[in-house]
Protein backbone atom coordinates (compact mmCIF):
# COMPACT_ATOMS: atom_id res chain seq x y z
CA UNK A 1 0.00 0.00 0.00
CA UNK A 2 1.35 3.53 -1.25
CA UNK A 3 0.91 6.63 1.42
CA UNK A 4 0.21 9.04 -0.86
CA UNK A 5 2.39 12.44 0.65
CA UNK A 6 0.45 15.71 0.15
CA UNK A 7 1.98 19.25 -1.12
CA UNK A 8 1.02 22.36 0.93
CA UNK A 9 1.23 23.88 4.33
CA UNK A 10 -0.15 22.66 7.92
CA UNK A 11 -2.26 24.52 10.11
CA UNK A 12 0.13 24.81 12.39
CA UNK A 13 2.78 26.26 9.93
CA UNK A 14 0.33 28.94 8.63
CA UNK A 15 -0.31 29.81 12.12
CA UNK A 16 3.74 30.59 12.61
CA UNK A 17 4.25 32.14 9.20
CA UNK A 18 0.79 34.58 9.74
CA UNK A 19 2.22 35.18 13.76
CA UNK A 20 5.86 36.16 12.37
CA UNK A 21 4.46 38.45 9.30
CA UNK A 22 2.23 39.98 11.84
CA UNK A 23 5.03 40.49 14.37
CA UNK A 24 7.23 41.73 11.03
CA UNK A 25 4.86 44.51 10.05
CA UNK A 26 4.24 45.70 13.57
CA UNK A 27 7.82 46.54 13.73
CA UNK A 28 7.95 47.97 10.48
CA UNK A 29 4.82 50.80 11.06
CA UNK A 30 6.61 51.39 14.72
CA UNK A 31 9.73 52.66 12.91
CA UNK A 32 7.56 54.31 10.23
CA UNK A 33 5.74 56.11 12.78
CA UNK A 34 8.49 57.30 14.89
CA UNK A 35 9.94 58.23 11.96
CA UNK A 36 7.37 60.26 10.65
CA UNK A 37 6.82 62.30 14.09
CA UNK A 38 10.01 62.66 14.75
CA UNK A 39 10.53 64.56 11.62
CA UNK A 40 7.63 66.99 12.42
CA UNK A 41 9.75 67.55 15.54
CA UNK A 42 12.94 68.22 13.76
CA UNK A 43 11.10 70.41 11.46
CA UNK A 44 10.11 72.65 14.75
CA UNK A 45 13.63 72.35 15.77
CA UNK A 46 14.94 73.96 13.16
CA UNK A 47 12.47 76.68 13.12
CA UNK A 48 13.08 77.71 16.08
CA UNK A 49 17.07 77.66 15.53
CA UNK A 50 16.99 79.74 12.39
CA UNK A 51 14.46 82.32 13.72
CA UNK A 52 17.21 82.67 17.31
CA UNK A 53 19.69 83.33 15.40
CA UNK A 54 17.87 85.74 13.31
CA UNK A 55 16.49 87.28 16.47
CA UNK A 56 20.05 87.36 18.05
CA UNK A 57 21.39 88.99 14.56
CA UNK A 58 19.18 91.69 14.44
CA UNK A 59 20.25 92.29 18.14
CA UNK A 60 23.46 92.73 17.62
CA UNK A 61 23.01 94.91 14.85
CA UNK A 62 20.85 97.34 16.64
CA UNK A 63 23.70 97.00 19.46
CA UNK A 64 26.05 97.86 17.07
CA UNK A 65 24.67 101.20 15.77
CA UNK A 66 23.61 102.43 18.89
CA UNK A 67 21.01 104.57 17.61
CA UNK A 68 18.45 101.99 16.53
CA UNK A 69 16.36 100.40 18.82
CA UNK A 70 14.71 97.04 18.72
CA UNK A 71 11.85 95.47 20.75
CA UNK A 72 12.76 91.95 20.18
CA UNK A 73 9.33 90.90 20.58
CA UNK A 74 8.16 92.17 17.34
CA UNK A 75 11.14 90.55 15.66
CA UNK A 76 9.36 86.96 16.32
CA UNK A 77 6.77 85.32 14.28
CA UNK A 78 3.36 84.59 15.39
CA UNK A 79 3.80 80.46 16.52
CA UNK A 80 6.76 81.72 18.32
CA UNK A 81 6.86 82.74 22.14
CA UNK A 82 9.65 84.89 22.95
CA UNK A 83 10.30 84.65 27.40
CA UNK A 84 13.10 85.97 29.25
CA UNK A 85 14.92 88.30 27.71
CA UNK A 86 17.94 90.01 29.87
CA UNK A 87 20.44 92.36 28.26
CA UNK A 88 23.49 92.91 30.94
CA UNK A 89 26.18 95.22 30.15
CA UNK A 90 29.96 94.91 31.63
CA UNK A 91 32.13 98.29 30.66
CA UNK A 92 35.99 97.14 31.48
CA UNK A 93 37.20 100.10 30.52
CA UNK A 94 38.09 98.74 26.76
CA UNK A 95 34.72 98.74 25.77
CA UNK A 96 31.11 98.11 27.00
CA UNK A 97 30.16 93.93 26.48
CA UNK A 98 26.38 93.79 25.98
CA UNK A 99 25.26 90.60 26.36
CA UNK A 100 21.90 89.48 25.42
CA UNK A 101 19.67 86.12 26.45
CA UNK A 102 16.65 84.57 26.13
CA UNK A 103 14.50 81.38 25.62
CA UNK A 104 12.34 80.76 22.23
CA UNK A 105 9.61 77.98 22.24
CA UNK A 106 7.36 76.88 19.88
CA UNK A 107 5.03 74.12 19.42
CA UNK A 108 5.17 71.08 16.69
CA UNK A 109 2.51 69.96 14.84
CA UNK A 110 2.07 66.95 17.41
CA UNK A 111 1.70 69.48 19.90
CA UNK A 112 4.86 68.98 21.76
CA UNK A 113 6.94 72.55 23.44
CA UNK A 114 10.21 72.85 21.56
CA UNK A 115 12.39 75.36 23.67
CA UNK A 116 15.70 76.62 23.42
CA UNK A 117 18.36 79.01 25.13
CA UNK A 118 20.19 81.58 23.27
CA UNK A 119 22.98 84.22 23.91
CA UNK A 120 25.24 86.61 22.71
CA UNK A 121 27.59 89.30 23.76
CA UNK A 122 28.95 92.73 21.49
CA UNK A 123 31.78 94.62 22.60
CA UNK A 124 30.82 98.15 22.08
CA UNK A 125 33.71 100.10 21.47
CA UNK A 126 33.99 103.72 23.11
CA UNK A 127 34.94 106.38 21.05
CA UNK A 128 37.62 109.05 22.20
CA UNK A 129 35.81 111.77 20.59
CA UNK A 130 34.49 114.80 23.15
Amino acid sequence: MKIKQANGFTLIEVIIYLALFSILMAGFLTAAFTLVESSGTDTTDSMVQAEGGYLLTKINWALAHSGAEVDPKTLVSDNMQLNNVIFTNVNDGAGIDVGVRFTLQMRSQEGRLVSDDFFSTTTLVQSNAQ
